[in-house]
């Protein structure tokens, strides 16, 4: 049917563009753009999840929302993706800027899930979903059947095509759990420290 994005803040497009001129208009980054006019899509809504947090059962309820992620790209073909936060008050501070094929595939997942939700009889809110412990990062189509569209994934996806992730929760969740149980294996190594 449809993607629907969430409103964002206001501010948070001028925060973007002020970071973009300081940042894209020094040194060697200034020719990044090409003196090219940067478009800043709509920007879309950026969810966390910690470790501890995931659940394969699809509970997403304690992803919390951390702000904004917008998709930037010049007349160059130059892409970028740039990270606002919210603060109190409905103020946004700027979080980061990142260029290169992360960027890229993240535009390239926006837009798989635009055709994947047209082929769907439901309404999606598209959503990013993070996971840092795991490094990874999704489209999320929120909705009565959330569909998953991993574009970064240091374990999966390495020179792998942009794809709707069927398994992704479940896939998620064991290697969450992996990873708590290596963690907790390295909180009971004995203490080899010398000394009295």
């Amino acid at each position: 049917m449809s993607l629907v994005l969430k409103s964002a803040p206001a501010t948070g497009r001028a925060v973007v563009r002020r970071a973009l001129r300081d940042l894209w208009d020094q040194g060697p980054t200034a020719d990044a753009a090409g003196g090219a006019a940067i478009n800043l899509a709509e920007p879309i809504p950026l969810y966390r999840l910690g470790l501890n947090q995931i659940d394969a059962t699809g509970g997403l309820t304690q992803a919390q929302h951390v702000g904004w992620r917008y998709l930037l790209e010049t007349a160059g073909g130059d892409t970028a993706v740039a990270d606002v936060g919210e603060v109190g008050g409905g103020e946004t501070r700027f979080a980061s800027l990142a260029r290169g094929e992360n960027a890229r595939r993240l535009i390239e997942a926006a837009t798989l899930a635009e055709s994947v939700a047209q082929q769907k009889p439901e309404e999606y809110e598209v959503r990013i979903l993070d996971v840092p412990a795991l490094h990874v990062s999704a489209i999320w189509l929120a909705g009565e059947n959330n569909i998953f569209i991993p574009y970064l994934d240091m374990k999966r996806l390495r020179g792998a095509k942009v794809d709707v992730a069927d398994d992704f929760l479940n896939t998620l969740a064991s290697r969450a759990q992996t990873l708590t149980k290596a963690l907790s294996q390295m909180d009971q190594r004995p203490d080899f420290r010398s000394g009295p």
